[in-house]
């Protein structure tokens, strides 16, 4: 079953959890509860009308649209565009889409994607920049979205920002110093995913401080997967 088909799968379950159809599908305990933990645990991040003016490229004012497809409508969505603000088993369902797409990677690299996407988005398929375009799991700017296939109109779409993350990892996996190993090379590839290959706004400081704590924390997490 593809990635895009479980996820679908996933959110359509008729349980307020969704956890019966990875259950049915995996028939695996000790992977849901890896799910969970790294999920976290329930947040209810602040709605309030933002006081910054909102760029004019920024979705965050698009209303969130529920489900891939209008004829079979699903509940993979988050609860508004702010980070992190997204029920735990879309999260779980979110990760689930991760590990599956890049499942062709060192579980290393694997830890690195879940790393960048649980700092960028906070695993809410809906969130939103303010100041730039940077939409979805990966906050994937839409010039960048545009060059690793993502169609107009679907940066929010779960399968479309998973794959396009997962293409850019793999791509900028090639301007990887060949030296950087361990947490260097998760914070190198923060800064890649978030400054580009020519450019910097800090992506490696942050790199460091935020994102290589949450490599270490998925990496030990997923070890036995």
């Amino acid at each position: 079953m593809a990635a895009s088909s479980q996820i679908t799968s996933a959110s359509q379950a008729g349980n307020k959890s969704g956890l019966d159809t990875y259950k049915s599908y995996l028939n695996k305990e000790q992977y849901l509860s890896i799910l969970q933990n790294i999920a976290g645990p329930q947040t209810a991040p602040s709605r309030k009308t933002p006081k910054i003016q909102i760029s004019k490229n920024s979705h965050f004012n698009e209303p969130i649209n529920v489900g891939f497809n209008p004829n079979k409508p699903t509940n993979i969505s988050g609860r508004s565009r702010f980070w992190s603000d997204a029920d735990t088993h879309i999260k779980m369902a979110v990760i689930h889409g991760i590990l599956e797409e890049s499942s062709g990677l060192p579980i290393e690299d694997k830890a690195i994607l879940l790393a960048i996407a649980q700092h960028e988005s906070g695993f809410n398929p809906d969130a939103a920049s303010m100041s730039t375009s940077a939409s979805g799991i990966f906050q994937i700017i839409d010039e960048t979205g545009g060059a690793l296939g993502i169609l107009k109109g679907k940066h929010f779409d779960v399968n479309e920002n998973i794959k396009a993350g997962v293409i850019l990892y793999k791509e900028n996996l090639g301007l990887l110093p060949r030296n950087l190993q361990g947490t260097n090379k998760a914070a190198y590839m923060y800064k890649l995913h978030h400054d580009g290959p020519t450019k910097d706004f800090g992506g490696l400081k942050i790199g460091h401080s935020k994102v290589v704590p949450l490599y270490k924390k998925f990496l030990g997490a997923i070890k036995d997967i």
